[in-house]
């Protein structure tokens, strides 16, 4: 189902003296900077065959780019904390119960089985192949002192909650036990109220949404909230009124607390957030779009999740690769001769092996809601990423400073581009930026990009054996030139198409 967001994830105002507005007056709003280079480690390749190598670990992903802002992300390796709060309001007939309990507790930390699909954790440890592994428990029920009425005569109900719970001394010992790292920040936080989902096409707060508060640690207090989710209980509902999982065959769904907890480790939707915008470059078929399914190759790149093979090369270089659901290693190839090895933040095209399986094959079965069903069939997905870095100044109101390489403290850094032509942090240097440069581009065989007439991926968009991609104006703003302005440069092969086995054979041809 397509989700819409009351709030976009805010520039926090924090004003440093010093570098950040000496080099603002040094080089404009309008320039490009020079970044102060932070001790991120080189990133390491090892050279693999003639034209190919493994880029083994990166110098800096997503979690770094997001905490320059003040946001702190859920580590996405490792064991991570996340502390569900189900939220009592008062006077409220809907009330928590044992039952109710027991659910969300599935939902979040059940096995695949107490579900009928995934948990959050569940998903999350699949889906990381087994790298991310997200722990925590419910609190005791917190009840509000306001009412349903108060509440939703507030322009921001959530945040009256948060800030409620950050006041209530009940809760420190826990608040300080979900704060693993120590940085006064509890890990994240997911406020699940009782009440039903209620909703209209211009009143989204009751709705279920990711945000960032704004409170700030002091030593010696209880962390605080940072990053949470705001939800609804009625979303684990299969009878729940805007979708109707799989024709209801599971009683537990947590389709919707899977996709919140994507925002949570820092992954954007890949739709657009604009009521008029029916276009959605990434296809829609997968969960930061519909809901459904894995995660697509670059939120896993952008997670640390894999490793990718790098092509560059004056020649071919054929390559198997594995399906993405289900093979951890060698299951993604990253072209573009100027990308400079250091993370997935930065522009290139990624080719992944799709199959039905895993965390596809049960969304690939039966529709989850109107038109969102994964692929039924296996094949290679193409994709056009630009996820390079821009910086805005921290001084006075934050304002476009440029572009940058890496990850620069000094400013508050964003992905420059995104698939919601209006976001606020998407305001490059014109409009033609904005409105063409996509953060993920799900590239089509046939020549065609149909995506842009609102039409949703299906099995024929997937590459099969025998068919080949070369850059075009069709897909590429600046005809057979990446965003950045150097040529593509690489005819995409598709050998073979193996789903028995779950792989693929790829050759990359330099043109």
């Amino acid at each position: 189902m397509k989700k819409k967001w009351l709030l976009l994830i805010p520039i926090i105002a924090v004003t440093l003296c010093g570098c950040s507005f000496l080099k603002r007056l040094i080089f404009g709003e309008d320039s490009e900077v020079t970044p102060i280079h932070y001790n991120y480690p080189d990133p390491v390749v090892q050279p693999d065959v003639d034209g190919r190598s493994i880029v083994e670990s990166f110098s800096y992903n997503l979690k770094d780019v997001l905490e320059t802002t003040g946001q702190h992300p859920l580590n996405s390796t490792g064991d991570a904390k996340l502390l569900v709060v189900p939220v009592q309001l008062k006077e409220s007939t809907y009330t928590w119960n044992g039952v109710m309990i027991d659910e969300i507790q599935k939902c979040f930390f059940g096995t695949t089985e107490q579900v009928g699909w995934e948990s959050v954790s569940s998903y999350y440890k699949k889906s990381s192949y087994g790298k991310l592994n997200i722990q925590g428990t419910l609190a005791p029920t917190f009840t509000s002192n306001y009412t349903f009425s108060q509440l939703n005569a507030q322009e921001h109900p959530d945040r009256k909650i948060v800030d409620e719970f950050e006041q209530s001394s009940a809760y420190n010992e826990l608040r300080n036990e979900y704060d693993t790292n120590g940085d006064g920040y509890i890990d994240s936080v997911a406020f699940i109220y009782a009440e039903p989902i209620q909703v209209t096409s211009s009143d989204m707060r009751w709705w279920a949404f990711v945000y960032t508060n704004d409170s700030m640690p002091i030593s010696g207090k209880p962390a605080v909230v940072n990053q949470y989710m705001w939800a609804s209980y009625y979303f684990c509902k299969k009878y729940h009124p805007y979708s109707n999982p799989h024709g209801g065959k599971y009683d537990l769904d947590a389709h919707t607390y899977i996709h919140e907890s994507g925002h949570l480790l820092g992954l954007d939707d890949y739709y657009s957030y604009e009521d008029s915008n029916t276009y959605d470059p990434s296809g829609g078929q997968e969960m930061h779009s519909q809901n459904i399914g894995d995660e697509n190759i670059y939120s896993k790149l952008a997670l640390g999740w894999i490793k990718p093979y790098y092509v560059k090369t004056a020649g071919s270089v054929t390559t198997n690769l594995y399906a993405s659901s289900y093979y951890g290693e060698y299951n993604a190839i990253i072209i573009n001769d100027n990308w400079d090895n250091r993370s997935p933040m930065n522009e290139y095209i990624v080719i992944e092996y799709y199959s039905p399986t895993v965390l596809n094959q049960k969304d690939s079965e039966s529709d989850y809601a109107t038109n969102a069903r994964m692929f039924q069939f296996s094949g290679f997905r193409i994709y056009h990423v630009d996820s390079r870095l821009v910086a805005y100044s921290k001084t006075g109101t934050p304002s476009f400073v440029g572009r940058i390489n890496q990850p620069d403290p000094t400013y508050y850094n964003f992905i420059g581009a995104s698939n919601t032509p209006k976001k606020p942090y998407s305001r490059l240097k014109d409009d033609y930026e904005i409105e063409n440069f996509k953060l993920l581009h799900m590239l089509q065989p046939g020549g065609l990009n149909t995506f842009k007439n609102g039409h949703k991926a299906d099995d024929n968009d997937l590459f099969k054996a025998g068919q080949s991609f070369v850059a075009s104006s069709e897909f590429f703003p600046k005809g057979t030139k990446f965003n950045a302005g150097n040529e593509v440069g690489y005819r995409i092969y598709i050998d073979s198409v193996d789903a028995e086995n779950m792989r693929g054979t790829v050759t990359i041809t330099k043109i």
